[in-house]
Formats: C-alpha cells, sequence, structure tokens
C-alpha cells in the first residue's frame, strides 16, 4: 500500500485473499495523522466481530443485508 491519501475507504474485514484486519492495520500505521474516513460494510454482526472492528478508528459500519442505499450515500456524503 503506498502513502497515497484518501478521502474514503469502505472496505469488508472479509476478504478472499487476505484480511481486511490486515488493510486497517496498514492503514493505521500508515496514516497516522492522515484524516481518511473509514467505513465498515460487512455482514458480520456477531459482537465478537464488532469488538474487533471497533478496535480502529472506523466513521461507520454498515450491515451488507441492512442497507438502505439512500442512507449509506447521505453517510458517505457526510464524510466527503
Amino acid at each position: 500500500m503506498s502513502k497515497d491519501k484518501f478521502d474514503l475507504i469502505i472496505i469488508d474485514p472479509v476478504l478472499p485473499l487476505f484480511s481486511g484486519y490486515e488493510i486497517l492495520d496498514k492503514i493505521k500505521r500508515i496514516s497516522k495523522n492522515n484524516k481518511t474516513s473509514i467505513i465498515i460494510l460487512t455482514n458480520l454482526k456477531q459482537e465478537s466481530d464488532l469488538e474487533e472492528i471497533l478496535k480502529y478508528d472506523i466513521a461507520d459500519y454498515v450491515i451488507k443485508h441492512n442497507i438502505e442505499l439512500n442512507s449509506f450515500v447521505d453517510s458517505i456524503k457526510v464524510l466527503l
């Protein structure tokens, strides 16, 4: 991952080739002073999953199967 600056990252911690948590760890290390907003978009909803996700400085946590598109888009607009 390069040191490019992003305004917003939308990620699912469950990825096919590697863990989304690894990516979140890299983002955290690279962008300590960066104001990049992170939205977790996932189907993980167990309390233990939520506890792991909340270790990261995230702007929003959205369950995919409960997503309301207009609300999600509004959330993105606020962060940008």
